[in-house]
């Protein structure tokens, strides 16, 4: 077979076309990695947040922990912090994750939070079912407790988001409908 200018730039073609190939192969697997990375932060975000972490912090605590981005006012007649997270899953894609924190007056004069709710998709709660399912102690319907610490675990589905509440004690504190919407 005797090569030609014409075999020559099919050639190139044919070479070019599978390195484009080859760069959106690369490519599709760099946004996949990226979501990954993406997910894999969100996740740790969410186990930071649903701990005991927040639960007994005073409002200037969580505000260096967390940042200074978020809103704040009263509630039912408890003050609150709310801030308001980028999120994604490869179950919901991209999100916002509003966390609300609760604080009551201690005998310090200071602020403590006694009290948080996550809203996030509906599509997540059936991942944190079994999270819970897996690492605390159910007690109820949709109710669980760590008994490492006694920090109590609620989901609820409200308006297709996925809601989670998370109390110190026996008692869930008495809030009106959440505010997360």
């Amino acid at each position: 077979m005797e090569f030609t200018d014409q075999t020559a730039k099919i050639s190139i073609k044919i070479v070019n076309s599978l390195r484009t190939n080859n760069l959106c192969f690369k490519s599709e697997v760099m946004k996949k990695i990226t979501h990954f990375k993406i997910s894999i932060t969100l996740l740790l975000f969410l186990f930071t947040l649903i701990s005991m972490g927040q639960i007994s912090l005073s409002q200037q605590e969580i505000i260096d922990q967390y940042g200074a981005d978020y809103q704040e006012g009263i509630h039912a007649g408890n003050s609150y912090l709310l801030f308001n997270t980028p999120g994604y899953t490869k179950t919901s894609g991209s999100f916002t994750l509003q966390t609300i924190m609760f604080f009551k007056k201690g005998n310090d004069g200071n602020s403590y939070c006694f009290m948080f709710q996550l809203l996030e998709p509906g599509s997540e709660m059936n991942i944190n079912i079994n999270i819970y399912n897996r690492d605390l102690k159910p007690v109820g319907y949709l109710h669980w407790v760590d008994p490492s610490d006694g920090v109590n675990y609620r989901i609820e589905q409200s308006r297709g988001h996925s809601l989670i509440t998370a109390w110190l004690g026996d008692d869930k504190p008495e809030i009106p409908e959440t505010i997360l919407f």
